[in-house]
């Protein structure tokens, strides 16, 4: 078997070992919660049947609720270069993406773009949404079409391209996600806010009535416009958030936001994650949150889940043959995103994420 096949063939456990990691010490019922092994096994066999030859890293995303009950949905993330041209997955057709994944291996252009299988295993799917994004520092929608296109999705591309035309002064169009396990079955349409404007939003509630009332139905209510000021005013001078937006297919969107603010998570030394959680953007930022009672005190075990580990590791071949290796295993902070409706914001949730690589 050739190195990249023993990747592939390596994802669940390892996979298995770092979502294990992340849950020790009772993190897992608080953060995953208390059916934390089902979840587990739901999620070790979406990660088994979204394998192929890759050669680069593969990250895992384990995103979980910050109140209410406790739950567990991951992406599993590729960079396009890495996939191989004619690389199959080694379970099944990937979901009916084969030819998708396919298409993104041999077309250069997509080199540099990830692309995410993502999950809602709390909710019961075992089908998963798809997303295809660019560096942020190359957010753009010129792609949309072409991935529309490959999706077998092409009606929708007018509309959608439509939506992203309309954006804001302030908002650059970065990614768009094929979200088919919704009712519905939306486009999530992403936007990075550019440098700034997150700060005049903080200073001028008119600026938000204005830019989100291009997409909200009916307008942005007060509570809604309210909170948004309130989180701008606390998001860090010069920060960005990025911001999702569900579009349907006549071109109509629901009440539903999500707004991920910069809380200065950076991939540096994940051994003291728990200090990033310690800075005053954050605190702000967690403690509007809890005010609002969309996140309790487990956002405070997101710094504990962290870690950046060297191990021995092993897995089985197709053939029952073991294969040891030196991983170096790493766990960081990502995100933290918040949810509005109409009523105003209801949730927030946590993002980690993780990866290894051979030593």
């Amino acid at each position: 078997m050739n190195e990249e096949l023993q990747k592939a063939a390596g994802m669940t456990e390892d996979f298995c070992r770092l979502c294990q990691r992340a849950a020790d010490d009772g993190r897992g019922e608080a953060l995953f919660g208390r059916d934390a092994e089902a979840y587990g096994a739901a999620a070790a066999e979406a990660v088994g049947r979204s394998s192929l030859a890759h050669t680069d890293r593969v990250h895992y995303y384990f995103e979980f609720p910050l109140t209410g009950r406790s739950g567990l949905d991951i992406m599993v993330q590729y960079r396009c270069g890495s996939l191989l041209p004619g690389a199959s997955f080694l379970k099944g057709d990937g979901f009916g993406y084969q030819q998708f994944f396919g298409r993104l291996a041999e077309e250069q252009s997509f080199e540099d773009y990830l692309v995410f299988f993502a999950f809602d295993l709390s909710e019961g799917r075992k089908q998963p949404n798809i997303y295809l994004m660019p560096k942020l520092a190359g957010a753009n929608c010129d792609y949309v079409p072409g991935m529309l296109q490959l999706l077998g999705e092409e009606k929708r591309t007018e509309k959608t391209m439509q939506a992203f035309d309309a954006a804001p002064p302030g908002w650059q169009p970065y990614y768009a996600g094929l979200m088919k396990t919704r009712e519905g079955a939306p486009i999530r349409l992403g936007f990075v806010t550019k440098t700034g404007l997150v700060n005049r939003y903080a200073a001028d509630s008119a600026m938000i009535v204005r830019d989100f009332g291009v997409y909200y139905p009916g307008g942005v209510p007060d509570v809604v416009c309210e909170q948004l000021m309130h989180l701008a005013k606390t998001t860090e001078k010069d920060a960005c958030w990025d911001i999702q937006l569900n579009l349907f297919d006549d071109g109509s969107f629901d009440d539903h936001l999500g707004i991920t603010p910069d809380m200065g998570f950076r991939y540096n030394d994940v051994r003291h994650a728990e200090r990033t959680l310690e800075s005053d953007r954050v605190i702000k930022i967690m403690e509007l949150l809890e005010s609002w009672n969309c996140a309790d005190d487990r956002w405070h075990l997101m710094g504990e889940a962290c870690c950046g580990i060297q191990r021995r590791a092993g897995y089985k071949t197709d053939t029952g043959t073991v294969v040891h290796r030196r991983v170096a295993d790493a766990i960081q902070l990502n995100a933290v995103k918040v949810r509005l409706k109409r009523t105003g914001a209801y949730l927030a949730k946590g993002y980690l994420i993780a990866t290894t690589w051979d030593l």
